[in-house]
C-alpha cells in the first residue's frame, strides 16, 4: 500500500465522519426545536385551562363576590371588568400560540416550488408520485439532504419565533389581570380594617 493510498483512505475516513457530524448536529438542532414547539404548545394549554376555570369560578360566584363591595360597587365593577377583558385578551393570545396555521395554497402544484419540501402542509398539495419522485431526485447525498433539512430547520425557528411571541404576551396579560384581582383583594381587605 503506497502512502498516496493511505491519505486518501484516511480523507475519505474524516469526510465520512465529518459528514455524519454535520447530519447529526442538524438532526439534533432539528429535534430540540421541535421540543420547543411541542413546550410552547403544553405551555399555552395550561396558561388556557388556568384562564378559563378562574374565569369560570369569578363568573358563577359573581353575585356573591359583589356583596363584599357594599357601597363600592363601581369601583368593584371597573375592576372585574378590567380583569375580564385583561383575560380574555390573554385567553385569546394563548389560543393564537396553539392555533395551527395551515400552509398557504401552492399556486404550482409543482414539487420544486414547494417553499418546504419536508412540511405536510406543503406536500400533501401535490401528487404522491410526483413528490416521491422529487424526493428521491433531490436528496442525493449528504449535502442536499443537509440542504432540505436546514431549510425545514430555519422555518421552524420561525414558527417558534411567533408561537413565543404570542406566549409572551399571553402571560404578561395573565399576571396583569391578576393583579387587577390582586388589587381588587387588597382595597377589601384595608376595607375591613
Amino acid at each position: 500500500m503506497t502512502s498516496s493510498t493511505k491519505t486518501s483512505d484516511s480523507q475519505l475516513k474524516s469526510k465520512d465522519k465529518n459528514d455524519h457530524d454535520v447530519i447529526y448536529t442538524l438532526r439534533t438542532a432539528h429535534q430540540n426545536q421541535t421540543q420547543h414547539l411541542i413546550l410552547a404548545d403544553q405551555k399555552a394549554n395550561v396558561l388556557i385551562g388556568i384562564v378559563a376555570v378562574t374565569l369560570t369560578i369569578l363568573l358563577s360566584r359573581i353575585d356573591y363576590v359583589t356583596t363584599f363591595f357594599n357601597g363600592q360597587e363601581k369601583l368593584f365593577r371597573y375592576g372585574i371588568g378590567a380583569f375580564f377583558i385583561i383575560e380574555t385578551l390573554a385567553l385569546l393570545m394563548a389560543i393564537m400560540v396553539i392555533l395551527p396555521r395551515t400552509a398557504s395554497i401552492l399556486r404550482s402544484k409543482k414539487p420544486e416550488e414547494m417553499p418546504n419540501a419536508l412540511h405536510f402542509g406543503f406536500f400533501s398539495q401535490i401528487n404522491e408520485g410526483d413528490y416521491v419522485s422529487y424526493i428521491s431526485n433531490t436528496i442525493t447525498d449528504n449535502e442536499s439532504a443537509r440542504r432540505l433539512l436546514a431549510k425545514d430547520f430555519y422555518q421552524m425557528g420561525k414558527v417558534l419565533t411567533r408561537k413565543y411571541h404570542y406566549l409572551k404576551f399571553a402571560y404578561s396579560l395573565t399576571i396583569a389581570g391578576f393583579m387587577v384581582l390582586l388589587a381588587l383583594i387588597a382595597r377589601w381587605v384595608f376595607q375591613l380594617g
